[in-house]
């Protein structure tokens, strides 16, 4: 369920929807797959704030999501 609601929320453009699908792509305590969900809503949403937290995603090299960041980075542009 939780997948799910991270997936539609990609389709709200306000501050705070934004806000808090950055709180999650930063989160280490959250699944990989909610992490990714979120990271896919950013880019569909496509709001700007979202790409310094992606970019720190795609240098870090011990996060997960690394590949998945940088591919989301090429999206963005």
């Amino acid at each position: 369920v939780r997948k799910e609601v991270i997936t539609a929320l990609g389709y709200y453009k306000e501050r705070k929807v934004v806000d808090s699908l950055i709180s999650i792509i930063k989160s280490r305590n959250e699944e990989r797959e909610i992490r990714f969900e979120a990271m896919a809503s950013l880019v569909r949403i496509g709001d700007e704030r979202a790409v310094i937290h992606i970019e720190g995603i795609a240098r870090n090299s011990m996060d997960e999501l690394r590949s998945d960041a940088e591919e989301a980075l090429e999206r963005f542009r």
